[in-house]
Order: C-alpha cells, then sequence, then structure tokens
C-alpha cells in the first residue's frame, strides 16, 4: 500500500521518505521528522510524510495571495498523490481551514484515495479551543466530514467524536516503536527513588499529580520528587511546597526515555486526555 501522512508543515519543509536504515525514531527530532507522534505512522507503514506546503510551494503572489484571503490560492498542483491509495492528513487548530479546503480538493480529484483523518491536539485541548471561539468547532466537523474515516487515539474520546459527524470513528493507539525503546529497560531494583510528575501546570489536573506526590513522599520520605520545566510553558510548584523536590529541564525523546528508566513512579493525572506515552514506555 503507498500511504503518506500529510500535515500542513514538518520540520524541514520537505517530503521525508521511511527507510529501513533511518526510521523516524532514529532521526534528529530537532531538524527532521518526530521521533514519535505521527511519524510513527509513517515508518510503521513504510511511507512518506508530506507538508502540505511542500505541494503548495509558496511563491510571492501566493503569499500576497494567501496575506489578502487568509487562505492559499486553491489551484496548487497535488498531482504527486495521485498514485497514493490511502493519506493520513492531520488536522490542528493553527492550520485547520486550509486542511478543510485540501480534503475536499482531494475528494474531488482523486476521489480512489482512502482519506483517513485524526487531530493533534488531544481532546481536552480541543474542548478549550471550541468553549472559547464561536463556531471553532464547525471546522472539525467539516474536516471529518470530507474523511472516509477518522481515528481517535484515545479510546474514552471515540463516542464524543463520533456525535459530531456521520463519519465513521475508530480507536486506533498510535504504532511506536516498542523493541526500539525497550533497549532502555532497567530492572526495578536498580531504579532510582524518583516520583516523576508533570509540570504544564495551566492544565489543572496536573495539580492533582503534585498532590500525590507529595502525600506519597510525606510516607516516603526517602524519595525526591522531580517536575520537568518546559521552556515557555508554566511551573507552578507551590503543591510542592515542604517536601524535597527538584525541577528538571525539558529532555528530547531518547533522552527523556533513558532518564524515565532509572524513575521507580511516574504520575501523569493530564485532563487533556493525552498518552502520556512516553512515560508509559
Amino acid at each position: 500500500m503507498k500511504f503518506a501522512v500529510i500535515e500542513y508543515n514538518s520540520k524541514t519543509g520537505k517530503i521525508w521518505h521511511h527507510t529501513p536504515e533511518r526510521p523516524n525514531y532514529l532521526c534528529d527530532p530537532i531538524r527532521e521528522i518526530d521521533p514519535t507522534s505521527f511519524g510513527c505512522y509513517v515508518s510503521a507503514l513504510e511511507g512518506e510524510h508530506i507538508p502540505l506546503l511542500a505541494l503548495v510551494k509558496p511563491t510571492f503572489y501566493k503569499k500576497v495571495l494567501k496575506r489578502l484571503t487568509g487562505s492559499w490560492p486553491g489551484s496548487y498542483d497535488l498531482s504527486y498523490l495521485k498514485d497514493f491509495e490511502a493519506l493520513l492528513v492531520v488536522y490542528q487548530i493553527s492550520d485547520g481551514h486550509e486542511m478543510v479546503v485540501f480534503l475536499r480538493r482531494l475528494r474531488r480529484e482523486f476521489p480512489h484515495i482512502t482519506i483517513i483523518g485524526v487531530p493533534t491536539q488531544p481532546w481536552g485541548l480541543l474542548q478549550q479551543h471550541w468553549d472559547k471561539r464561536l463556531n471553532a468547532k464547525q471546522e472539525i466537523i467539516d474536516f471529518m466530514n470530507a474523511c472516509d474515516v477518522f481515528l481517535t487515539i484515545v479510546k474514552s474520546t471515540r463516542d464524543q467524536w463520533q456525535a459530531m459527524s456521520s463519519t465513521p470513528v475508530e480507536y486506533l493507539p498510535q504504532p511506536y516503536p516498542v523493541r526500539h525503546a525497550a533497549k532502555q529497560f532497567v530492572p526495578r531494583e536498580s531504579k532510582d527513588k524518583i516520583i516523576f510528575v508533570a509540570g504544564v501546570t495551566d492544565r489543572p489536573d496536573i495539580a492533582k499529580g503534585q498532590r500525590v506526590a507529595k502525600k506519597l513522599q510525606q510516607e516516603f520520605p526517602d524519595y525526591v520528587i522531580h517536575v520537568t520545566k518546559i521552556a515557555d510553558a508554566p511551573l507552578d510548584t507551590s503543591e510542592l511546597e515542604g517536601v524535597r523536590y527538584e525541577v528538571m529541564p525539558f529532555q528530547l525523546w531518547q533522552e527523556h526515555l533513558a532518564y524515565l528508566s532509572k524513575v521507580m513512579l511516574v504520575i501523569n493525572t493530564d485532563y487533556t486526555q493525552t498518552r502520556g506515552r512516553a512515560q508509559v514506555d
């Protein structure tokens, strides 16, 4: 099956091809492709990662029209896609309207292609966006309606998604390089006495995890709490006052896996219904 993941843009702005020698999880996560996330679909199905902007090929004229109208001209060439059998198209808030236009053209010009839709933001963050902006929800409904099937990677949200569109919604966890990640395995007796908690404290339920960690440390004082500081994200450690904790810098995927393999306990209470994928690994 000839398969590709299509996102609005990518780190390189160019089409990326999976090869057995260089799967996504061995690539540079800053300059090339994500080692997890939607890059996993590309390598799992030995496909391509195509940024829509690589098809648009922005020119000065097109950029002027985009500035004036809010969208790219709808005449860019889609012929590169004609031989694909299935495309996984990613929706995200910042460019959802462009992806809706793209999907409608794709259905008209290449009706043989199976279109699979999937959101990049988790349900909770999308819900926040819809609550704050009138008619914002209609955009992703239009996106879903243009797909043959829509995927959720969180089983508990399937019925909520299905209520929004007649397009079939299926639960499918993201493929993941488990065999590669398992190389970081550390037996329990060799782990460090660390309780790891998330630090993006603008998500309300994360504070619950910090309160649990604090209670545990009060009962097991030889454990230290680690909390991650992510650049440009708020970190409120007031829930950890009075206990021993350390603020850890953000780590790239490979580094984070190696670190987590030595941690005794990870607490994930993210109300946005993310998978907490790296921590689970």
